[in-house]
């Protein structure tokens, strides 16, 4: 187990699923075991697992995702139209218990309770997505998490998760076609 990897199943239970009532967790590849196709047949096939995306290509540089750059010495605006291709930029998580059964599940902006939150037991999970490995109880206060790393926090977004898992991205595809 990493240094960085927490896994204090009684925090979760007595901070009330803060974390885990809003959205859950993402896998990162490296959790996956065996074949990568039939490591995500296998856990999709659950009915625990989702896919979910993130909606832009994130190969995109920050001035193409935000639509302009800024010079600096000026502060004049310039408009950046985006070369990179459309794509989407699929990761697997665990199910929400609202979209349960449905394999992609784009959660956009919405929130979505993890399928392994339990109020009396907190994380469930066989294995905890290694998203919420990474996550450490707030020392001025255990009831809440936070990512102690700073890159920890990127890894949270929804790019960061579409990046490390973009050269599966077709693959995933495949999988969750496999249930169509």
């Amino acid at each position: 187990m990493s240094p960085n990897t927490y896994l204090d199943y009684d925090t979760c239970a007595a901070c009330g699923g803060r974390c885990c009532k809003r959205h859950a967790g993402a896998l990162f590849p490296s959790d996956i075991k065996g074949q990568m196709y039939d490591g995500l047949v296998k856990l999709l096939s659950t009915g625990m697992y989702q896919i979910d995306w993130y909606d832009k290509n994130p190969m995109m540089s920050f001035e193409e995702l935000r639509g302009y750059t800024i010079t600096l010495q000026t502060g004049e605006l310039k408009r950046v139209e985006s070369r990179a291709p459309k794509a989407m930029a699929y990761y697997i998580r665990p199910a929400h218990v609202e979209t349960r059964g449905a394999v992609f599940d784009h959660s956009g902006g919405k929130t979505g309770t993890c399928v392994f939150w339990d109020a009396e037991k907190g994380c469930t999970s066989p294995s905890k997505p290694a998203q919420c490995r990474v996550l450490k109880p707030n020392p001025e206060d255990t009831t809440k998490c936070h990512y102690p790393n700073p890159i920890f926090g990127y890894l949270g977004s929804n790019r960061a998760l579409g990046l490390m898992w973009w050269q599966h991205r077709e693959t995933i595809r495949r999988a969750g076609r496999h249930f169509e």
